[in-house]
């Protein structure tokens, strides 16, 4: 059926490409995602301010790659759903809220594509290194900065609205917008985070998932083998809505609900050998047999 959907032989879904997925090719599958950083207690008003408090709650998470082929094999361009044995399923905004705690409601994330010179010391009276090129600052510029000296209650306010400035920016350019090359961020990010209570109207929410949505579908093609966006968004829901495949987890779920599960070990993947085609086997086997959560 896969090769009457739009990526004909090349979508992943093909019983030739699912039977030609081994340990090499695994191995070779790089996703774009960073650790985020804790954020300093001075700024924590501000996030909450801007709508990025919940998310930033979250923390370190560990992405299987195995799990999201898996997920990419049933996944159709053509409807932005996954195709299972018993239905079609897809992310919702609602998902978002409650996995990311990131506002739903409110104006698009639309601006600018491209910004002028300035961009980035109008919010931050710094510019990126003259070694970056074109729009793009490496993150690890916003990382130094954030880094030193941080703010403390007794700062200056634009002191530390500052902070939280890069603190939203290292969000959206580590987690939430990771792009292709894995440690930069487009200067045109800057144009949301100039006032932080006109940043927290924004239904970024909204913005996470039509991302996602595009990089999943630009992952189906078996040629591909590297994914950026947000791709905890896509492991929670899955461990939520199909608790068959998710880890063992605490009873009481903390919010935002992708706190919940920050490991893909299970107790079903001792079932086979631990490697990383048998491990995606497992998965396979559980989505293809598994229950979907309303």
């Amino acid at each position: 059926m896969a090769n009457m959907f739009w990526y004909g032989t090349q979508h992943r879904g093909t019983v030739e490409n699912i039977n030609a997925i081994d340990d090499n090719y695994i191995s070779k599958w790089r996703i774009r995602a960073h650790k985020p950083l804790k954020p300093h207690g001075a700024i924590i008003p501000y996030l909450h301010q801007s709508g990025f408090y919940h998310v930033s709650t979250i923390g370190s998470t560990h992405i299987d790659s195995r799990l999201i082929i898996a997920l990419l094999e049933r996944w159709r361009p053509e409807t932005h759903t996954f195709h299972l044995p018993n239905g079609e399923c897809t992310i919702t905004l609602e998902d978002v809220s409650m996995l990311l705690g990131l506002p739903v409601d409110g104006k698009a994330v639309n601006g600018q594509s491209e910004l002028g010179d300035g961009a980035w010391s109008s919010i931050l009276e710094d510019e990126p290194p003259q070694s970056d090129k074109g729009m793009t600052a490496r993150l690890t510029w916003l990382k130094d900065m954030y880094q030193h000296e941080p703010p403390t209650d007794e700062s200056p306010e634009e002191y530390k609205i500052k902070h939280a400035r890069i603190y939203i920016l290292l969000l959206i350019g580590q987690f939430l917008f990771p792009n292709k090359s894995g440690n930069t961020i487009h200067s045109k990010w800057t144009q949301f985070v100039v006032d932080l209570e006109d940043c927290g109207k924004l239904s970024w929410g909204s913005a996470v998932l039509a991302n996602i949505y595009r990089e999943i579908c630009k992952s189906v093609d078996i040629k591909v083998t590297e994914m950026s966006g947000c791709i905890l968004l896509l492991q929670a829901w899955a461990f939520t809505r199909m608790p068959i495949i998710s880890p063992v987890t605490p009873l009481q779920s903390p919010y935002p609900y992708a706190r919940k599960n920050l490991t893909t070990k299970t107790i079903r993947a001792t079932i086979f050998k631990d490697t990383d085609s048998g491990l995606i086997r497992c998965f396979k086997i559980s989505l293809f047999g598994g229950c979907i959560l309303d």
